[in-house]
């Protein structure tokens, strides 16, 4: 004889117990009252700790508008863009077709190629939402 499975409901926790979304003392809605420097210095080091003490220097802001290549596949990367602000979109090639593969957003970085040893891009990346970012070479990214 088979037996009917039980069927059981999940239990959700009270509002009290329930996790809160963490706030920056001193900062409002889409402002921080931390220094641009400061942020900057937070991205970058949520991405690539130990960057920031020996790159800081050769770090330069840049605009990053809509539709700007920031590393075009199989080609040589020769600057590595920390995202700020906006969505680099990476693209791939599928059945002739392109097709995004993966989004970078603010805290994140172009050229991991740079960062695994390797010296050429495997896919297109581009911006899909005008921005800023932080620009280094991928030669003194590799020398850090």
């Amino acid at each position: 004889m088979l037996r009917q499975p039980t069927i059981r409901a999940h239990r959700t926790l009270p509002c009290s117990r329930a996790r809160q979304p963490e706030v920056f003392s001193g900062s409002t809605f889409g402002q921080n009252s931390a220094s641009k420097h400061e942020r900057e210095r937070h991205s970058i080091a949520t991405v690539a700790p130990g960057l920031c003490s020996c790159c800081s220097r050769t770090l330069s802001p840049v605009d990053l508008p809509v539709r700007r290549q920031l590393a075009t596949r199989g080609k040589r990367v020769d600057d590595v863009y920390f995202i700020e602000a906006g969505i680099a979109s990476v693209v791939g090639d599928g059945s002739g077709k392109q097709i995004e593969i993966g989004i970078i957003g603010p805290e994140g970085m172009t050229g991991l190629v740079v960062v695994m040893g390797a010296d050429r891009a495997p896919h297109d990346t581009f911006m899909q939402i005008d921005g800023k970012g932080l620009r280094i070479s991928a030669a003194k990214l590799r020398e850090a």
